[in-house]
């Protein structure tokens, strides 16, 4: 089973609820999130860790001041009691997967772009693809091919350590299937379209397709599980 679990991050959060919200995180967390010089930034890194909180303490019953969130030596957040996560986040929206095997996961909201640099960035065998689409559609195929790739090298949890064009995405089969020094990579591939103008891919490192749970979750409902009731229904989001 993978839970892909999304928020919408609102334009604007009533700074005593921020403030009451980022107490359930780390201190190092905390820090963090206060450095960003864009809110909206801080707003989406501290909502996409409450996802994963919000599981924990919800699904496996594990009170929030027994998480704590470490690092890879790549770089890739984890956490103990024997589950796996990735977060991304674009434009609006905050995307979280959450499974029993290595996972990642990407959104991207579809902006105007040189379709040319996908030379610099993709496979030849994917930039092939990407021309044979209608020119009307490139742009959106282009970051149908960046999700998926980008999903992959986060599910791996190396980041840049993986080359991007050490491996290609063939789009021409029925399943979605990545390969590597000319073998097929042992992934899953899910790709979905569940928010208009927005791409977003998840990779599994199970090599057979799971069942998915997908839910959109409110603000209000993290603010429900992290702050005391009367205080979150008192405050605007």
């Amino acid at each position: 089973m993978i839970e892909i679990l999304f928020i919408k991050v609102p334009s604007k959060i009533d700074e005593h609820v921020f403030n009451s919200l980022i107490s359930n995180v780390s201190k190092e967390k905390q820090q963090t999130l206060f450095r960003y010089v864009n809110v909206k930034d801080a707003y989406r890194s501290l909502l996409g860790e409450l996802l994963v909180r919000k599981y924990l303490i919800q699904i496996l019953n594990i009170p929030n001041e027994k998480i704590s969130f470490r690092k890879n030596e790549y770089g890739k957040p984890f956490v103990d009691f024997g589950i796996h996560f990735n977060i991304s986040h674009s434009g609006d929206w905050v995307a979280c997967a959450i499974s029993n095997y290595p996972v990642g996961i990407d959104i991207e909201r579809i902006s105007e772009i040189d379709i040319k640099i996908a030379e610099q960035f993709f496979h030849e065998n994917e930039y092939i693809w990407l021309l044979s689409k209608e020119q009307n559609s490139q742009v959106a195929s282009f970051f149908e091919l960046w999700t998926i790739k980008e999903s992959y090298i986060k599910a791996i949890g190396k980041g840049m350590h993986i080359p991007i064009h050490s491996f290609w995405i063939d789009k021409k089969q029925i399943q979605t299937v990545i390969y590597k020094q000319g073998k097929k990579e042992p992934v899953t591939i899910y790709e979905l379209e569940l928010i208009e103008g927005y791409k977003l891919s998840c990779c599994s490192l199970f090599p057979s397709a799971m069942d998915l749970s997908i839910a959109t979750l409110q603000v209000e409902e993290l603010c429900n599980l992290f702050l005391d009731s009367t205080f979150s229904e008192n405050n605007n989001f």
